[in-house]
């Protein structure tokens, strides 16, 4: 498959798709503002799903100006159709079918359901997800009209052009992408430098505060102002499986959270990405529930933290209850 620049390939995508720029910054608000939109929005973007197979197709129809009920013909991915190497799409009076994803996709759906066991994945409506689109589309430029379909235009080019989807979108931890990270020399709401982690409340405090704010990536194995010393061989070996301990003894509710490997100027760097929790709030045990403000982590405040509690889907709320 020939490999095209992002500038090539901003002139080969169809008129109705997103451009390259407009797919990014839409799945960066996305991931910024709710963990169930991004994933919608990365089955469709980045694996080929369409709007109907994802969410459902409509309930109803307006026709001579009035609404009138319709049997949807997909009712959405439900939770019974997750298999560990992809999902199946059923349909009404047609036959299933299986699409193929990305097991730290599946991952992340399945942290995200938590300890759901039926019904559907994604509690939204085909209109609830347009209005959701304008709005984060808003937010990234007042002239950018999209719409859902688009993300899955947007996959049916971009798939033709490149061997990775997941990396055009920068879904994917590259060494170009940590090392731009780095570049920013500043931590922020959503960065967070660690040479190593020696010092495990430190780190901890930073993987609650993400979770109760927006998420956010640490860089391990960089310094406090963005040079790359590097993971050493000894740390490597272990780090991923010393991360899971840690967040399964001290985090609570258990907090969603990917870690990868880049090799940048020859050193290693591990990126741990801490998704935004649907079950806020989340404690670090007996310390307390932190919260992101600016570089930095502080104890929540009662108003954050009833805030917090307010926004849970109801069925989360009765289930804490």
């Amino acid at each position: 498959m020939k490999s095209l620049t992002i500038g090539e390939t901003e002139k080969t995508l169809t008129k109705r798709a997103m451009s390259v720029e407009q797919a990014v910054k839409m799945l960066e608000i996305a991931q910024q503002k709710s963990t169930r939109d991004f994933l919608i929005y990365r089955l469709m973007a980045a694996n080929g799903f369409q709007v109907r197979e994802v969410v459902g197709a409509p309930s109803r129809v307006r026709t001579e100006g009035k609404w009138a009920p319709r049997d949807p013909s997909t009712v959405g991915i439900q939770i019974r159709d997750l298999r560990k190497d992809g999902i199946w799409i059923r349909f009404r009076g047609k036959p299933s079918r299986f699409k193929r994803v990305k097991p730290e996709v599946i991952q992340a759906i399945k942290n995200f359901i938590g300890s759901r066991t039926d019904g559907e994945i994604f509690d939204l409506t085909p209109s609830g997800l347009e209005v959701n689109t304008r709005v984060y589309a808003g937010i990234a430029s007042p002239n950018w009209k999209i719409t859902p379909r688009m993300f899955y235009d947007f996959y049916r080019c971009a798939s033709r052009l490149f061997a990775d989807v997941d990396e055009v979108l920068g879904l994917k931890v590259t060494p170009e992408r940590v090392l731009r990270l780095a570049e920013q020399r500043e931590e922020s709401e959503v960065l967070e430098y660690k040479s190593e982690i020696s010092n495990t409340n430190d780190f901890l405090k930073s993987v609650v505060a993400f979770a109760n704010k927006r998420g956010g990536d640490f860089l391990i194995g960089v310094e406090d102002n963005g040079d790359i010393l590097g993971v050493s061989d000894r740390d490597l070996a272990g780090i991923e499986k010393r991360i899971v301990g840690l967040t399964h003894d001290f985090c609570s509710p258990p907090i969603v959270y990917t870690t990868e490997r880049a090799v940048v100027k020859t050193r290693h760097v591990v990126v741990v990405h801490v998704n935004e929790g649907s079950a806020k709030p989340y404690f670090l045990k007996d310390k307390g529930p932190y919260i992101r403000r600016g570089g930095h982590d502080f104890i929540m405040t009662r108003d954050e933290i009833i805030a917090a509690v307010r926004a849970l889907p109801k069925r989360a709320r009765t289930h804490r209850e």
